[in-house]
């Protein structure tokens, strides 16, 4: 597997920690503040670039509305955010540090409809920046914004292809169940 043309095993832990980005399924905060989970702990981050990642999650005015705003404190299990916001300030975390690569897994399980939007201006904003982002999805919600897509049923590859040929062939055969992964190619990993 290689990562802007250089084998992963080359990378050095913290460089690969910054050029990959990654946002569970089941979303965990450190206890600390906003700014620190953001910053993924690190005491060297700077201003700039949590603010930078919050902006490009979409999540900066959800945290300038919260009484402490970046200073708010939350416990491992997020208390006092809601689920949403909880899985807001993740994705923040894994935009932070500018990555090339972010996996999105399950990305709107806890999102209310403003969460859903901000979700699709952060994957928009992640675009337009150069970031190849792959989405796991089990919800077509969020396929309107990449331009690949595959199907995975029992474990296997069902379909892969681009986004508009596989929804048609969706379509023309009916309902299918399988877990999905959409996948913008927008930055250094872009396959033909």
């Amino acid at each position: 597997v290689r990562l802007d043309l250089m084998d992963l095993r080359n990378w050095d832990p913290r460089q690969l920690g910054e050029n990959i980005g990654y946002l569970p399924q089941d979303v965990q905060l450190f206890p600390g503040t906003i700014k620190q989970n953001i910053a993924r702990m690190r005491e060297d981050a700077s201003d700039e670039q949590i603010h930078r990642a919050a902006v490009l999650a979409d999540v900066h005015d959800m945290i300038a509305q919260l009484p402490q705003g970046y200073e708010t404190v939350v416990a491992a299990d997020g208390a006092p955010l809601s689920g949403g916001q909880k899985q807001r300030v993740a994705l923040a975390r894994a935009f932070f540090g500018d990555p090339r690569f972010v996996v999105l897994d399950e990305p709107n399980s806890n999102l209310d409809v403003a969460g859903d939007k901000a979700l699709g201006r952060a994957i928009r904003h992640a675009q337009k920046n150069g970031i190849t982002t792959v989405i796991i999805t089990q919800k077509p919600a969020l396929l309107n914004v990449v331009d690949k897509i595959m199907l995975l049923a029992n474990g296997n590859i069902a379909l892969f292809g681009k986004r508009d040929a596989v929804l048609a062939k969706l379509k023309s055969d009916g309902p299918a169940t399988g877990r999905i992964a959409g996948t913008d190619t927008a930055g250094a990993l872009k396959n033909g």
